[in-house]
């Protein structure tokens, strides 16, 4: 059951050959929606707005609760 599944990503530099390149990109990937990973986007878009959030639910109505009140940027 991915709703009780969470993984969070912040992107903030791309290693290139192994070498870090710094380049932040101000992204932030959520792996299930439910009480813990919705919270959290909810306080990620409330404290950095200008990161871009994009998350992954089996349940398609959360997602589109997520989108339509502009918790998550992208529903993949």
């Amino acid at each position: 059951n991915y709703s009780h599944c969470l993984f969070v990503i912040f992107y903030k530099y791309i290693l290139i050959a192994g070498r870090r390149i710094y380049h932040e990109t101000k992204k932030s990937v959520f792996i299930g929606l439910g009480l813990i990973g919705g919270s959290i986007a909810k306080a990620v878009r409330q404290y950095y707005p200008d990161y871009e959030i994009v998350a992954f639910d089996k349940n398609k109505e959360a997602l589109a609760l997520a989108t339509q009140e502009s918790v998550i940027d992208v529903a993949a």
